[in-house]
């Protein structure tokens, strides 16, 4: 009943009519849009394109609102994700202040040595310690350890320890990799799991080699330090 073809026009709003196989036809201009209705007498024609073209504005005015409220939409999922920015940079430059990992206290770490023995990471409390997870069969692991082995030796006297914990599986080869490396500190763990250890769960790395440097209370000061990072890092705390 109703054809529609789009069409713009600046011309004000005027009504045509045009009879056509026994019904009346009725055009309303002036709109977006030039609609030929037919119904069957003169009359109706006139009242339904006044209506139809009522209908239209109202529908315009609708379409309008609708934009409206998208864009507000917009607005208000730019502000949360702004806001969401701002939080995210907030922590980062905390992260990169060292104020995020120091107030944190590295989880407690109760595991046997090579003779059985249980030892704690709490029992190291007062001295800035090392925790290194690594591996006999770790390459870069056996790798950095003469770079750590020197560093004890530098700062061992001033408080320095380092307390490491194996993801070996194997006793004799965990064993072996100590002498050979010459690890000669004390503190060494392993519970022989391999990547099943509790300590990877704990403090959440999924490659080694992976260290936790932490202060004499016990607290993170920083993670993933090796070579010339840590040198660094160590001749600063050591330095003051």
């Amino acid at each position: 009943m109703v054809a529609a073809t789009q069409r713009r026009s600046k011309q004000p709003l005027a009504l045509a009519s045009s009879p056509s196989a026994g019904s009346h036809a009725r055009f309303c201009e002036g709109c977006t849009f030039t609609c030929l209705h037919k119904v069957p007498s003169l009359l109706e024609a006139d009242n339904f394109a006044l209506a139809h073209h009522g209908d239209q504005r109202r529908g315009t005015s609708q379409s309008a609102r609708g934009r409206g409220e998208s864009v507000k939409r917009k607005k208000r999922g730019l502000a949360k994700l702004s806001l969401k920015r701002t939080q995210q940079a907030i922590k980062s430059q905390a992260a990169q202040a060292g104020n995020s990992p120091a107030v944190k206290l590295a989880p407690e770490l109760n595991m046997p040595n090579p003779e059985g023995e249980i030892l704690t990471l709490e029992s190291l409390r007062g001295k800035v310690v090392l925790i290194d997870f690594w591996a006999s069969w770790c390459g870069p692991c056996r790798r950095e350890n003469p770079n750590v082995v020197r560093l004890y030796n530098q700062y061992k006297d001033q408080g320095f320890e380092v307390f490491s914990v194996s993801l070996d599986k194997d006793k004799a080869r965990w064993e072996a990799a100590i002498i050979k490396d010459n690890l000669n500190w004390s503190s060494h763990v392993s519970d022989l799991k391999g990547w099943g250890s509790a300590a990877t769960s704990l403090y959440g790395f999924r490659g080694i080699p992976y260290t936790v440097l932490i202060d004499r209370e016990g607290k993170i000061i920083q993670t993933r330090l090796r070579g010339a990072a840590l040198e660094k890092k160590l001749e600063e705390i050591f330095s003051k």
